[in-house]
């Protein structure tokens, strides 16, 4: 919560991606003060108990966790709040439609259609209030949708007015491909 409110009154954050396969170096990103920490999925090999144990190192250190999806799929999405990342970044996200689809799979029923179990992560295992469990997701703006196709430069002032959709990401490397710019280190 306190990371969003940062967010929307426009204060800076400072975070890392990273393609670490290590709790550990996770957990010290937050230590080092840093505000959130990436953990990609995109080009990585993460299974689904590695990723739950880098966001529960993530927030051990005292850093918000956000997970970088392998492609923009609304099932994906909730696979990755399920596992406790409180954000998600959705890949090539080119139209309003696209977006909207994945801000409805975070989101709990009457704001969205993310499935609903009692004994997840998210809920502690059933240790939590449901109902405070459902409003964090439905109150927070969890999906940052990542601009990296030039179709999504035609929408980007659609992609902006979706509703509590309060983070971009510029895919660099993509975007400049999908452009037609020859990117080299």
């Amino acid at each position: 919560r306190k990371f969003i409110e940062r967010v929307r009154r426009g204060d800076s954050s400072f975070g890392i991606h990273t393609s670490s396969m290590s709790p550990q170096v996770v957990e010290q990103m937050g230590f080092l003060g840093l505000d959130y920490v990436i953990v990609s999925t995109e080009v990585e090999s993460l299974d689904r108990g590695l990723l739950e144990n880098l966001l529960r190192a993530a927030a051990s250190g005292g850093t918000v966790p956000c997970v970088k999806l392998r492609r923009r799929d609304p099932e994906l999405v909730g696979e990755a709040m399920n596992a406790g990342a409180p954000f998600v970044m959705v890949p090539h996200v080119t139209t309003r439609a696209e977006l909207e689809e994945a801000v409805d799979a975070s989101r709990f029923i009457p704001f969205g259609a993310r499935g609903l179990c009692p004994v997840a992560r998210y809920t502690g295992f059933g240790a939590f209030d449901m109902d405070a469990s459902r409003q964090n997701p439905n109150d927070l703006g969890a999906v940052i949708p990542i601009i990296e196709d030039r179709e999504a430069l035609d929408h980007v002032g659609d992609l902006m007015r979706v509703p509590d959709v309060d983070i971009f990401e510029i895919g660099p490397w993509d975007l400049s491909q999908s452009l037609g710019v020859n990117c080299t280190f």
